[in-house]
């Protein structure tokens, strides 16, 4: 088939679609589709390399860029509404072929109340966190009301592809989420907080707190606008020929205007045949829950 026979039976205003060949039926179905892929990435790249630009001069530009990373790796695997031709044999190319179509407007029904949904639960979740007058609770609820844009690129960069006019509704959204990774790339240098934990025997909870603190871009200093208090208890026994215990982990970062964050975790029965044994395993443990669970919890 031809361009030109393929665009008669499929008009570029309506439809999305591609010819393969393969060596078998299937390899002709997967061939087509992957020449769709590749259309799509290829937009979907020129579409990033605009935003991108746009949220370096606006600022949060590593975590933006990440989103849209993410994005392009998984825009290219996801494909609303692709149907199929028959495939047939053609004996002049010794190959069967197939084609692979898109209905544009079929794909934007697929795709639009994902987006609806995701502007009106972002917009909200965004518009209260700006509201929050303490910077770190600001920080926070800005940071969850960006965890639900998980999936929202992969869509809105299919959308664009298929319905490049219907999907302009959606620009201000983008902007807004561009702004709101400058806003927390701006919090982020604004907030400094200083650590204090009591328990912490070879200060390892104050040095995996600190790594955590810093990886997730606060800054860190010992006269600083909110303190992290931290408290480890413990309470050895012995039971029979080992000995145990089942150490508690409790966190405030606070500031002159009230706490801003609480966390608490139990960590369960830690034991071992000598105490110095179970002390070592104790911040084994705690450390280990930190990396699980702390910055997730707060962001």
């Amino acid at each position: 088939m031809t361009d030109e026979g393929r665009l008669q039976l499929f008009p570029n205003e309506k439809y999305i679609s591609a010819f393969a060949y393969g060596a078998s039926e299937e390899e002709a179905k997967s061939n087509a589709a992957a020449a769709i892929s590749k259309s799509i990435q290829a937009t979907v790249e020129i579409q990033a390399e605009s935003s991108l630009s746009m949220a370096e001069q606006e600022g949060g530009y590593s975590e933006y860029r990440s989103l849209k990373k993410q994005t392009k790796i998984s825009a290219s695997n996801t494909i609303y509404r692709l149907q199929y031709t028959s495939t047939y044999y053609d004996a002049h190319a010794g190959m069967y072929a197939c084609l692979a179509f898109i209905n544009r407007d079929e794909a934007w029904d697929a795709v639009e109340p994902a987006l609806k949904n995701t502007e009106q639960s972002f917009t909200a979740a965004y518009t209260a966190a700006m509201q929050e007058p303490d910077r770190l609770k600001r920080l926070m609820a800005i940071q969850k009301a960006q965890g639900l844009l998980e999936s929202f690129y992969a869509l809105y960069d299919f959308a664009r592809f298929v319905a490049i006019q219907k999907a302009r509704q959606y620009e201000a959204l983008d902007t807004a989420i561009r702004q709101s990774y400058a806003e927390t790339a701006r919090l982020k240098n604004s907030v400094s907080i200083a650590i204090v934990i009591t328990g912490d025997q070879e200060k390892r909870i104050y040095t995996k707190l600190a790594e955590l603190l810093s990886v997730a871009g606060l800054t860190l200093a010992e006269a600083a606008d909110y303190t992290l208090q931290g408290e480890i208890t413990y309470e050895i026994s012995q039971a029979a020929k080992t000995y145990q215990c089942y150490p508690e982990l409790v966190i405030t970062i606070g500031s002159a205007n009230g706490t801003a964050v609480s966390y608490a975790k139990q960590i369960g029965k830690v034991a071992g045949f000598d105490t110095a044994t179970v002390q070592r395993r104790v911040y084994q443990e705690i450390e280990k829950e930190l990396d699980n669970s702390f910055i997730k919890n707060i962001f």
